[in-house]
């Protein structure tokens, strides 16, 4: 039922853990898709030895150093089954995760609702960001975020039709771009069955894309710049949040224009002119921040 991809770079000393999560499952109504972007360790040797072992469906794919977002696009065309989840190699499965995520998934009988968000935590059990208590919503992922103010990273599992129909964009001389990028597109006009399972165990290491984030932004503007031009432009953002979206959407088409990219597909939409006019006024407050942060 569920294809799990794991985009992985130079996590050979990590694979294992999430491994044998997968292993541990109640449920085995699933495939386990492994993209190596580019290691130089023994990433390729350790799934190898996974595959042998025999034990679920495994398949390894390969490409160049591109970045995680083209890893997933790469993923998607091997998805043999109805849903796909991302799972980081940093990140494992609790024993029932693929259990409870399968069974939610045969509750929807509506195909408006397009995915399902469990709860991750750390490693000692404390659940990562701010949700509703012990209830189960069907929301949009946007109003769950900016309209509700609910905080914090979550496991997605999408329809496999709406991932592969909605791949990353991908932009020259860049390795990041925000997922939700995509995941703004697949549930624009649909909804996200938010549960309050503990289903992933996270841990956020100092060389994580987490922990790299702001670097990664500005290193990739572009892609970046494209995910605050959607967030502005979401029917359900309130003014603040369009204000302050098209403020980092400003700033990263400046970085973008520095760097000589092509900018075409980033431009702001004219009918949010007065909110970037206002967001030009901001800017220099918001340059003083990233100068006082740094």
């Amino acid at each position: 039922m569920i294809s799990i991809i794991t985009p992985t770079y130079n996590r050979a000393n990590l694979l294992g853990r999430l491994y044998e999560s997968l292993n541990a499952q109640s449920c085995i109504d699933f495939e386990w898709i492994v993209v190596d972007d580019g290691s130089t360790d023994n990433t390729t040797e350790t799934i190898k030895r996974f595959i042998s072992e025999n034990k679920f469906p495994i398949t390894l794919l390969h490409q160049s150093n591109n970045g995680k977002h083209t890893a997933i696009n790469l993923a998607m065309h091997h998805c043999n089954k109805e849903w796909i989840c991302i799972i980081d190699s940093d990140d494992r499965l609790t024993p029932n995760a693929i259990e409870v995520l399968s069974h939610e998934a045969k509750q929807i009988d509506s195909n408006n609702i397009c995915g399902i968000s469990a709860l991750k935590v750390t490693p000692d059990g404390h659940t990562i960001g701010k949700h509703p208590e012990n209830r189960t919503i069907d929301m949009s992922f946007f109003d769950y975020y900016f309209n509700y103010s609910f905080k914090g990273d979550r496991l997605l599992m999408f329809r496999s039709n709406l991932m592969k129909c909605n791949p990353f964009p991908v932009f020259e001389n860049e390795k990041f771009i925000p997922e939700g990028v995509v995941w703004q597109g697949i549930t624009n006009d649909k909804l996200v069955r938010f549960i309050n399972s503990k289903l992933n165990i996270c841990e956020y290491l100092p060389d994580g894309l987490t922990a790299q984030y702001r670097e990664l932004m500005e290193k990739n503007p572009v892609g970046n710049a494209l995910y605050y031009k959607i967030l502005s432009e979401n029917k359900r953002a309130t003014s603040i949040t369009k204000i302050k979206c098209s403020v980092l959407h400003l700033y990263l088409i400046e970085i973008a224009l520095k760097n000589g990219s092509d900018i075409s597909s980033i431009l702001p939409d004219k009918k949010l002119r007065h909110y970037y006019l206002l967001a030009k006024i901001l800017m220099p407050i918001y340059k003083l921040k990233r100068i006082l942060w740094n």
